[in-house]
């Protein structure tokens, strides 16, 4: 980190930070977390503008918001996801775009807010499918008949558990239909 930030290497100095800030995350020190995220951001904003610039930035924002969980800050949170997602749309960045909608189904989610989480899952579902992963469509089936479940339509979540399952054994087995999450990087502290 010393070497890249003397040199100015922003996007080394960036990435550097976040892979911190997402080891203090798990350890717990959520403090140092926050700092590191902070930083990482910090230097993220200092490449130059484009590709590069953007899906860096985007996953220091996304652990930006993960540390907002941390400190139970949910309307930060949900801010910065709706700007990386948002952003991500504008530019086309499919990945971007699911890691940012995962982040904001676990947080309402988390919240009890199951309408909401059906609605971005059904998002997602559409997202999934047009990106081509299956495990992907097969976690955001499973979170919709939780979602159902949760609101009391067991009919409908029986439906989404029964096309969840055979999508679930083709990407593994029982993983993507047993509390698998819908984005790939670290997770949701929730």
């Amino acid at each position: 980190i010393e070497v890249a930030e003397r040199c100015g290497a922003a996007k080394a100095a960036a990435d550097a930070r976040l892979l911190l800030a997402w080891q203090y995350g798990k350890r717990g020190d959520h403090a140092a977390a926050r700092v590191e995220a902070d930083l990482s951001l910090s230097w993220a904003r200092q490449i130059e503008a484009g590709g590069v610039r953007d899906s860096t930035e985007a996953a220091s924002m996304l652990m930006t918001a993960k540390v907002a969980a941390y400190f139970d800050e949910t309307d930060k949170e949900r801010e910065i996801l709706h700007e990386v997602l948002s952003r991500a749309e504008a530019r086309g960045e499919w990945v971007t775009q699911a890691d940012a909608l995962a982040g904001l189904i676990d947080l309402e989610r988390a919240l009890g807010y199951f309408q909401q989480m059906t609605a971005l899952c059904h998002r997602m579902l559409t997202l999934a499918r047009s990106m081509g992963s299956i495990r992907r469509v097969a976690a955001s089936l499973l979170l919709l008949g939780e979602a159902a479940e949760s609101l009391g339509d067991q009919p409908a979540a029986m439906g989404w558990y029964e096309q969840c399952l055979p999508l679930g054994r083709a990407t593994g087995g029982r993983s993507a239909c047993h509390g698998h999450r819908v984005a790939a990087p670290a997770g949701h502290p929730r």
